[in-house]
């Protein structure tokens, strides 16, 4: 790619782990060149739908980094 030309925007599913040992699923997605400002979206209660993985590209495809997090995530599946 030649210099200058910035990358397409990527998101990929990862796991965060809070301070006391909870994994709960995240989506991040980055823009393909410098980003100036970023955002975290919070799904609503029925969880990290692929609704909310799209909305954080569409926001990385217009330069800003966008992370989702399935916070409901980490106590409902626990009782399942």
């Amino acid at each position: 790619m030649p210099p200058g030309e910035s990358q397409p925007a990527r998101g990929e599913d990862i796991v965060l782990k809070s301070a006391d040992g909870s994994s709960f699923l995240a989506y991040v997605a980055h823009t393909g060149r410098p980003a100036a400002s970023q955002v975290i979206i919070y799904p609503d209660v029925r969880g990290l739908h692929q609704f909310y993985k799209e909305l954080a590209l569409r926001f990385a495809e217009v330069g800003v980094n966008a992370l989702a997090i399935d916070y409901f995530g980490r106590t409902a599946r626990c009782c399942r």
